[in-house]
């Protein structure tokens, strides 16, 4: 029996079944920032065969496990994002900060567009770093406060954190974005050496899950947080 239809929400879809982010990803379909749509909506905007992908990623729905990040408490999503996501997002971006810049070096003058790949990966560097901090000392204690009913008044400001999150996460999107474009969606010259194959490598790695990252945080733990705040100040 097929799960999903034309009609589907995809942050919906990919909230009830994560694996699915990987089939979105490989299709180009934003279901992050942007997944507040229909799959046939997107499928349209992409001229990509609705039936085809319905069926693959009906497919991919096979493989869930029982335990979804949607069926977690706050603290424990959180927990999750930090060890799944954040920790070890440094390890490949380290490796990224050393490939970028020599494959720049060594290729930049015959493909000006690793330069511009550096420069952006720069910033989208400097920017997550500042922006998990500002998650892991302020946000995330907020959140598990609220959850846990010790978060004093410090909860009832947990909107204004979420709201300017949810801005950076766009921005974070944006970069991916030029980042993807420039390259020619990460298209390799015939002639590109190890180190070029594997900087685009690593780029794409980061790139999937930092948008499964994002939704995680834009379409489960954010939208839980607001609701329960709701539901105290409704008491």
């Amino acid at each position: 029996m097929e799960k999903f239809s034309i009609e589907s929400n995809i942050a919906t879809v990919v909230k009830e079944f994560p694996l699915s982010s990987k089939v979105f990803y490989k299709h180009g379909i934003d279901f992050c920032c942007g997944g507040n749509r229909s799959i046939g909506t997107a499928c349209e905007s992409k001229s990509i065969d609705l039936q085809n992908f319905l069926s693959e990623l009906n497919e991919s729905s096979l493989n869930e496990s029982e335990r979804k990040p949607m069926d977690l408490s706050k603290e424990e999503l959180i927990d999750y994002i930090l060890k799944n996501y954040h920790e070890p997002f440094w390890e490949d971006a380290n490796l990224i900060n050393h490939l970028s810049e020599k494959v720049a070096r060594v290729h930049g003058k015959e493909h000006p567009e690793l330069l511009k790949l550096n420069e952006l990966w720069k910033s989208l560097f400097d920017d997550l770093k500042f922006h998990f901090q500002k998650e892991e000392s302020i946000l995330f204690p907020m959140i598990i406060g609220l959850e846990r009913g010790d978060g004093g008044n410090m909860g009832c400001r947990v909107d204004g954190p979420i709201a300017q999150m949810e801005h950076e996460h766009t921005e974070v999107a944006d970069i991916l974005r030029e980042m993807k474009a420039i390259t020619n969606q990460y298209e390799l010259p015939s002639t590109a050496c190890n180190s070029y194959r594997a900087l685009f490598a690593s780029i794409q790695k980061v790139e999937l899950e930092l948008y499964e990252h994002i939704h995680l945080e834009n379409n489960i733990l954010h939208p839980g947080a607001l609701k329960l705040l709701e539901s105290i100040q409704g008491e």
